[in-house]
């Protein structure tokens, strides 16, 4: 999603029509088959190529675990992967002190943006324990709570008081990625489940050569406009 956000102006594939209550289409074709090109490009463009041409089809743990055992020199990555660092030496190694944190590289005419996860925490509007659960949130976004957790796991904390204490403050990892935030684009509140497969599809079609990214990339505008238009966000 992050390319995909640099090549269309820091925006979503679809915004949501006032006018109309409805969602709209909010990209091209074209920014559609330019990234599909890049991640066939990845494989094929050079030689030898940029990324191993067995590891198309890996999903993120295997390209999160490929990287802290040292079979990729870099990777496209959130601050999560800093807990990889407890998996072992190697691993503690690679993450410490032979990693750098810098922005995605930009396309023609983009923009520098990145996919910013959020991570809300629900109480179930039909639970039978309301009061139970608002307890557990209430532990759950502590101070103390999000401050160890983080630390442990890497993430940036949502919490100021927690951004504020010396140990995030003044932590270079910390600090690589919080830099980042202002470009950091939030997913659009649709349904993504059936998005992520067609996209995923599409993807799959293009590095694997059952069609150009250009095809693959009408073929997909025209997969989202139709979800789009059948209501299915």
């Amino acid at each position: 999603m992050s390319f995909f956000f640099e090549v269309n102006n820091g925006e979503n594939p679809y915004k949501y029509d006032d006018a109309g209550k409805k969602w709209v289409m909010n990209t091209t074709p074209e920014k559609l088959a330019q990234v599909l090109k890049l991640y066939t490009d990845f494989f094929f463009a050079a030689t030898p190529s940029a990324v191993n041409q067995n590891t198309r089809g890996n999903d993120y743990q295997a390209t999160d675990t490929d990287y802290v055992s040292g079979k990729s020199a870099m990777v496209p990555m959130g601050p999560w992967i800093y807990q990889y660092r407890a998996n072992g030496e190697v691993a503690r190694k690679i993450l410490e002190e032979e990693t750098g944190v810098i922005p995605l590289p930009l396309p023609p005419g983009g923009v520098q943006a990145t996919y910013l996860e959020v991570k809300p925490v629900s109480i179930n509007a039909f639970s039978k324990n309301k009061e139970d659960a608002w307890k557990l949130v209430q532990i759950l976004t502590s101070k103390e709570f999000i401050a160890k957790a983080n630390r442990i796991e890497g993430v940036n904390p949502p919490r100021k008081d927690v951004a504020d204490l010396p140990e995030f403050k003044n932590d270079w990892w910390e600090q690589a990625f919080i830099a980042q935030l202002p470009t950091g684009v939030a997913l659009a509140p649709i349904n993504w489940g059936l998005v992520i497969n067609d996209i995923t599809e599409s993807l799959q079609k293009a590095i694997y050569k059952n069609a150009t990214p250009e095809d693959a990339g009408k073929e997909l505008y025209n997969t989202l406009a139709q979800r789009a238009t059948n209501n299915q966000l």
